[in-house]
């Protein structure tokens, strides 16, 4: 049995058909071990790399 708050379980209700593959994204205030997550596929940012991105760095 799946949680309901998993990204997998969310993932169920994604319209697969529209998009060549999965794909999860996680934010989070801090993110330890980011670069590990991206390194398999997955969407990492936090709150530093938000602000980055608002001031075009």
């Amino acid at each position: 049995m799946k949680r309901e708050g998993c990204l997998e379980a969310k993932a169920e209700r994604v319209r697969h058909d529209r998009y060549p593959r999965e794909r999860y994204l996680l934010v989070g205030g801090s993110v330890e071990g980011k670069e590990d997550l991206r390194g398999e596929g997955y969407l990492v940012y936090d709150l530093a790399d938000i602000e980055g991105f608002v001031r075009g760095k």
